[in-house]
């Protein structure tokens, strides 16, 4: 009988780790989005513009779009090509009807919030002086931070992006760092996902060297 001692134990879990980290990886490609039916708005030249779009875990599969409010010959006919335009183009980057390009920016709008929900990540909020916005921007998007929206908040602009958490350690010294201590931050947690190819690698060749030390 094998002694039950804390080597052993350490063996076994790391092992059991990368087992399971290589089953995920070879078990299927990475998705771009959670699947499921999303819903955001977006203020057109009368009322709010909605877009409810459903997704696999690769693809937009569905669009609907609510412009009832909208000019019915101009924003409200326009709905139609929008949903052909985000369909064919799999992307909230389309180009504008022409004559309804109010109606189009916010149904692009609605649509890029829905692709967020979808992909997913850590909601964060950062407020920041002016002048060390660039450099928080930057730092975010080397994180794989998706920005999905800034404002203004008196004399400060508030940053909000969607973080992988695992990217999200130590952040609040670095921002410090980055602002002089100016700036703060909140995030919140939203839901796991499937990690990148890429990313599932690099965990299974830590978990390997981990196994490797303790035999």
């Amino acid at each position: 009988m094998t002694a039950l001692t804390r080597r052993n134990l350490l063996r076994a879990g790391v092992a059991t780790g990368a087992a399971a980290a290589a089953s995920l990886l070879h078990a299927a490609p990475a998705r771009i989005y959670t699947p499921g039916t999303y819903t955001a708005k977006a203020t057109g030249i009368a009322g709010d513009v909605t877009v409810t779009m459903t997704f696999d875990a690769n693809r937009i599969t569905d669009v609907v779009i609510d412009a009832s409010g909208e000019t019915p010959a101009i924003g409200q006919a326009a709905a139609n090509k929008l949903k052909a335009l985000l369909m064919e183009k799999q992307t909230a980057s389309v180009d504008a009807v022409s004559g309804a390009t109010v109606t189009s920016d916010a149904v692009s709008r609605a649509a890029a919030k829905c692709i967020e929900q979808a992909k997913g990540g850590i909601p964060v909020e950062v407020v920041t002086p002016e002048e060390n916005m660039g450099d928080i921007i930057g730092d975010l998007n080397k994180r794989r931070g998706q920005v999905t929206g800034m404002e203004s908040k008196g004399n400060a602009r508030v940053v909000k992006a969607k973080v992988p958490l695992s990217e999200m350690f130590g952040y609040v010294t670095v921002l410090r760092t980055i602002s002089s201590g100016r700036a703060t931050s909140s995030m919140e947690f939203s839901h796991f996902e499937e990690v990148p190819a890429n990313i599932a690698k690099e965990v299974i060749e830590k978990a390997s060297g981990k196994r490797k030390e303790l035999e």
